[in-house]
């Protein structure tokens, strides 16, 4: 059946047929698949239209006299508005042919290979949690939003989730990364990122914290998982040194005022060295290490400014200012004292396990607890369950002044 109304209405019926029990277990109802057509909002009956009404009309005879279709018309008003039309039920797999459309069957089919497939190349936990919940619903005979938008859409999401998978936790540019999986500069941003980016946040734990918390932008989002639409800049003030083969620059020379230093400066035979350092201090907000440095710095002490959650990039850069520091020079990490302060500190410490909290102990919530930002009953719900998490455990007597309190402290009220 060649494009046509129609066609749209034989395409809205087996839409409803797919959404029915009918689909499941074929003959087990007796209700009808149906469009009523003075409330379907997807075929939208403009009776009042002479025009519009006679291609409505002639759409629902057309159906019927090909044997697809039945319809009624309203009480009094016989060969002048539709009441209701629907769907033959004898005649489901010839509706399906009329299309060109794969029926029900034969779509479920086609997802549960090409999930599978995509399950055998994925290693990420994340992932495979999402393409195992996408079988299981086809288990029982449904489609997902995934497979009910078409094959090409979820080919091209399966695709970026197995390119991505594979990356093995490098980091990558964004348009590298659609031509990786596309040959197109343009396409993952264009179609598929939205996609992608919705799995992550429903199913990624570490970014659904970090999300939870910054309320962040699609790029950081991105940046997040490792795919970088721009390049970062990460700022700090002390004893730096940085050596490759195309030189050696000293960032002490700066002083207290800081420098800033490019991502895309992060190449594979730089080393950054800590000469003479005793202490490297990482400071979650700007306000607090621009105070920081410039009132506050000890001459053999190097502070960054660590910003909100890091990305893989950035905690490359991390991780590189502890591979050629002295083994007694301290790390340590300030940041609010929250959930999301918390968080951060227990993905810091995956790339400096010598990391320390500073200024992030209960003393410090009794002391700034006046000051402290109410929160919902909620949040507190979910900084108790960090109590029973061994890798918060550091942070126990914290969690505890902050439920006692019912307050969580900012940085900036430490300044």
């Amino acid at each position: 059946m060649e494009e046509s109304f129609a066609a749209r209405m034989l395409d809205a019926l087996l839409d409803k047929y797919e959404h029915s029990s009918h689909a499941l277990s074929p003959g087990a109802g007796t209700r009808r698949v149906m469009i009523n057509c003075m409330t379907e909002k997807r075929l939208i009956y403009r009776y009042e239209d002479a025009s519009a009404k006679d291609a409505y009309n002639e759409a629902a005879l057309a159906l019927t006299a090909c044997g697809y279709a039945h319809y009624e018309w309203a009480k009094g008003q016989e060969g002048q508005i539709l009441q209701r039309i629907w769907l033959d039920l004898d005649r489901v797999e010839d509706a399906y042919a009329a299309l060109g459309r794969k029926s029900l069957a034969e779509q479920l089919e086609y997802c549960k290979l090409r999930l599978e497939e995509a399950r055998r190349s994925c290693k990420k936990p994340w992932i495979i949690a999402f393409l195992d919940d996408q079988a299981a619903q086809l288990g029982k005979g449904k489609l997902t939003a995934l497979c009910k938008k078409g094959e090409a859409s979820m080919e091209e999401l399966l695709r970026a989730l197995i390119v991505y998978d594979g990356l093995g936790g490098d980091d990558v540019a964004q348009r590298a990364f659609s031509i990786e999986c596309f040959n197109d500069s343009k396409r993952f941003e264009r179609t598929v990122r939205n996609d992608f980016l919705y799995v992550a946040q429903h199913y990624c734990t570490e970014l659904m914290d970090a999300d939870a918390e910054e309320s962040m932008s699609r790029s950081d989002l991105l940046a997040f998982l490792g795919i970088y639409t721009n390049h970062e800049v990460y700022e700090f003030s002390g004893r730096v040194v940085m050596e490759s083969a195309q030189g050696i620059c000293d960032f002490s020379f700066f002083g207290s005022g800081g420098a800033a230093f490019s991502s895309d400066a992060l190449t594979d035979d730089l080393a950054i060295r800590l000469p003479g350092v005793r202490q490297v201090t990482l400071i979650e907000n700007l306000a607090n290490y621009d105070a920081y440095k410039n009132a506050r710095r000890d001459p053999d002490e190097v502070v960054v400014y660590h910003g909100g959650f890091s990305s893989p990039r950035k905690r490359r850069f991390f991780r590189m200012m502890t591979e050629h520091a002295e083994p007694e020079t301290q790390f340590r990490f300030w940041a609010d004292i929250d959930l999301g302060g918390m968080r951060m500190f227990h993905l810091l410490a995956t790339v400096i396990p010598r990391l320390q909290p500073m200024r992030m102990a209960a003393s410090d919530v009794e002391r700034y607890c006046k000051n402290g930002l109410s929160r919902s009953d909620e949040y507190f719900q979910q900084l108790e369950a960090l109590l029973d998490q061994p890798e918060y455990a550091q942070f126990a007597e914290t969690i505890e002044a902050l439920l006692k309190h019912h307050v969580t402290i900012e940085q900036e009220v430490m300044l």
